[in-house]
């Protein structure tokens, strides 16, 4: 199976989670795709998308929010995402929750 985990990574905490993800799930092939490096388009084959972001004023940032939008209909495919925070998270987790069941995932 094959995965794609894209994430935003301020200070470096996000990328480390990715990796150790990646170092502990052996079932899925993940590649770790830094939104601001990767030029993702086309998403349709990878089998599941991990969606990873910072907590910033307790939502995704925006930055981030409006890549996931730009990204083309994956309608179907298996998703879930991670944050992470220093103190608080706030409404993160719902927030890109429900962008994901925008985008069909």
């Amino acid at each position: 199976m094959r995965g794609a985990v894209i994430y935003y990574s301020n200070t470096g905490n996000t990328r480390l989670a990715c990796e150790y993800l990646k170092s502990k799930i052996t079932l899925v092939d993940f590649e770790l795709l830094d939104m601001r490096t990767s030029a993702v388009t086309d998403l349709s084959s990878y089998d599941v998308i991990g969606f990873a972001f910072f907590a910033d004023s307790w939502k995704p940032s925006e930055i981030y929010m409006s890549y996931v939008r730009s990204l083309e209909n994956t309608a179907g495919k298996y998703a879930f995402s991670f944050k992470t925070y220093g103190s608080s998270s706030g409404k993160a987790a719902y927030i890109m929750c429900r962008l994901l069941k925008e985008k069909g995932m």
